[in-house]
């Protein structure tokens, strides 16, 4: 619970440094007129988009249970939407693991092999971000070196894992036998349960589903790219997608810092960033900013409860299953 605590104390720290660092010299009437004159519109095909990309993130997530199907792609929506509300609300960024807890309940199938699959997809899409780091270095004044350490280091583990699932049976004897020498353990049950979290790196065997996870990854990231690019010309900006693309890199680097719930600071900072790096006007740039993070904040929220009503869930379910998980975390 302390840990807890400091973590959280350390990401309000944060967000308002950032928040500050952000909006300290701000022309505030300035910034007010680039909200006012936004257009609607676009505002509301970029909310249209960004349920879009909830719905294409369930559909990959689906392809990584691969050899298991069907799986209820009703329960994988709900887990998505309801992940990113715990993101957004509560102090404790464990989206991503309580959705992989409530799919595996709404679906009837094993924990692990969930969060197998919730740790495969985050690697994916911390590869794809440097990807795309990469293709837009030519394009603006970026450094690739910390851009190669991290595909280096984020292709290791990934290739690391692929080896091990793919011989997991074998790990998983020699797992067995290891822990069976630790007393009152059963070393059989934890060494199965060990390697039940490779079983989603498996689908390796599959160059079908590869694919698959490859399309359906392209499209996810090609709409978030997309809901970004309507805003920025929502506020008149004549960008190319390339510029979209150099704010959401930027984003999903800002909202793995420590922060206040739904990244607050953290996501304006690295965002306003990119747009200056990019020659955007600096008040219209916060102006965007403001209207990105609220397009997110907003649809993902809404689709978070919708998918909790659907469930006959209330705040109290999600506040107890994301202690529930934090608890096990941290200890």
């Amino acid at each position: 619970m302390k840990s807890t605590t400091r973590r959280y104390g350390l990401g309000v720290l944060v967000s308002g440094v950032m928040l500050a660092l952000v909006f300290w010299n701000a022309d505030w009437p300035a910034v007010w007129a680039s909200l006012q004159h936004a257009r609607r519109e676009l505002l509301a095909l970029a909310v249209a988009g960004t349920a879009l990309g909830l719905w294409l993130r369930a559909r990959r997530w689906e392809v990584l249970f691969w050899p298991r199907h069907p799986v209820d792609r009703r329960a994988l929506l709900d887990g998505v939407n309801v992940g990113y509300l715990v993101n957004n609300v509560l102090p404790a960024r464990v989206g991503d693991v309580v959705r992989s807890y409530l799919v595996a309940e709404w679906a009837g199938m094993s924990l692990a092999h969930a969060l197998s699959t919730t740790l495969l997809e985050r690697l994916l899409d911390s590869l794809l971000i440097v990807v795309l780091f990469f293709l837009l270095v030519p394009l603006f004044p970026l450094g690739a070196g910390w851009g190669g350490v991290a595909f280096l280091v984020l292709a290791g583990t990934m290739g690391l894992f692929v080896v091990v699932a793919w011989q997991r049976r074998r790990l998983q004897g020699r797992l067995a036998r290891a822990l069976e020498r630790v007393p009152g353990l059963d070393g059989t049950r934890w060494a199965a349960r060990l390697t039940d979290l490779l079983t989603a790196f498996e689908i390796v065997r599959s160059p079908r589903a590869v694919v698959a996870t490859l399309w359906w990854s392209a499209l996810v990231w090609g709409s978030g790219i997309s809901v970004y690019w309507l805003v920025l010309r929502a506020f008149g900006l004549d960008v190319s997608p390339a510029v979209a693309a150099l704010a959401i890199v930027a984003a999903a680097l800002g909202l793995a810092l420590p922060s206040a719930p739904a990244g607050v600071g953290t996501y304006e900072g690295a965002v306003l960033g990119a747009l200056l790096l990019a020659g955007v006007e600096e008040n219209t740039a916060r102006g965007a900013v403001i209207a990105l993070h609220a397009v997110n904040f907003v649809t993902l929220n809404a689709a978070g409860l919708w998918s909790l009503a659907r469930r006959g869930m209330g705040y109290r379910d999600l506040t107890r299953w994301a202690g529930r998980v934090a608890g096990e975390t941290s200890g």
